[in-house]
């Protein structure tokens, strides 16, 4: 019987983006205004584990690392996840349909931006 190499990987990946806004009009007489507020949140997480074998059997029903022999160095895992968070706003306020003011605010904080090897995310915020 021949006897085969075999390398098993498994691979998972995960991505989620959860968005929140609440907004809010009113009015009295020619003013009119508005805010919006919110909040939105990502995540993306990817991780592979392999493991691998040698004299698997070359035969499919045999074809698992454990019809095999593994060594030391056949297995080993790998990941990354990266996560942001952001708070944002918008106000508007505008006086008998002829005159508009609006300002926005937006803060975003991301693991992927971190000063001098810190642990925790870097934010970073922009307003006019």
């Amino acid at each position: 019987m021949t006897k085969s190499n075999l390398r098993s990987t498994q691979e998972r990946n995960t991505n989620y983006i959860l968005d929140n806004l609440l907004t809010y009009k009113d009015s009295k007489g020619p003013h009119h205004w508005s805010i919006l507020l919110g909040q939105s949140s990502r995540e993306e997480r990817w991780r592979q584990t392999w493991v691998s074998a040698v004299d698997v059997p070359n035969v499919e029903e045999s074809w698992y690392v454990s019809q095999g022999t593994r060594d030391a160095g056949s297995y080993n895992e790998d990941g990354d996840r990266n996560a942001g968070l952001s708070y944002f706003t918008r106000g508007t306020y505008d006086f008998d349909n002829k005159y508009l003011l609006t300002a926005t605010f937006r803060a975003d904080g991301s693991s992927n931006i971190k000063p001098n090897g810190a642990i925790f995310p870097q934010w970073a915020w922009d307003g006019f």
